[in-house]
């Protein structure tokens, strides 16, 4: 594997959460019924997937920074 490979997204959103130290959102997620890894992607898709996804997280109660990071790794996988 080389550096600039990108590890695999986990299928679970909240994998993906505790996999960037952000576990402590788990609990809201699935109040939200958001577990799926896809979801997120799917979102960022979108045409105004970014801003979309903000306000999702900002609903879900993370800071600014805890959203860029989940972002930042979602990302790379759209």
């Amino acid at each position: 594997a080389s550096d600039s490979e990108v590890p695999p997204l986990p299928a679970s959103a909240l994998t993906l959460l505790d996999s960037l130290g952000l576990s402590k959102y788990s609990k809201r997620f699935m109040r939200e019924d958001v577990t799926e890894s896809a979801m997120l992607v799917a979102t960022l898709r979108l045409p105004k997937g970014a801003a979309d996804l903000r306000v999702i997280l900002t609903e879900l109660g993370m800071s600014v920074g805890h959203r860029e990071k989940l972002i930042q790794a979602v990302a790379q996988h759209v």
